[in-house]
């Protein structure tokens, strides 16, 4: 096997391996885009989310925020820009323990 057929194997295995069919009611995570277009954004999480997909019109959605917004465009769910969120998933985003109190920022106590 020639080095660009074993290439072209692999990517094709690779690209079906991972998609990913979502349906209305799923709850997703997307890729961070502006991490990746702007220099000096390193302390930002890779995904933001989670979302859940409301309606799907092909390979996009609308997305709803957790809290209730809903996203203004349609978002892509290709699998290289969306993956699966699953409940007991923790995202680098979001902190393992509480935010600190008031009186802990004001340095009166722990």
């Amino acid at each position: 096997m020639t080095q660009t057929s074993y290439y072209n194997v692999l990517i094709i295995t690779l690209f079906f391996s991972k998609v990913t069919e979502f349906q209305e009611g799923d709850s997703v995570i997307k890729i961070n885009m502006q991490k990746r277009s702007t220099k000096g954004l390193t302390l930002q999480s890779n995904y933001q989310g989670p979302y859940i997909i409301i309606k799907l019109y092909g390979k996009k959605a609308i997305l709803q925020a957790q809290n209730g917004t809903v996203l203004n465009n349609l978002q892509s769910v290709h699998f290289l820009k969306v993956k699966p969120y699953k409940k007991g998933d923790q995202l680098p985003a979001l902190a393992s323990k509480p935010p600190p109190s008031e009186n802990e920022l004001m340095g009166m106590g722990k």
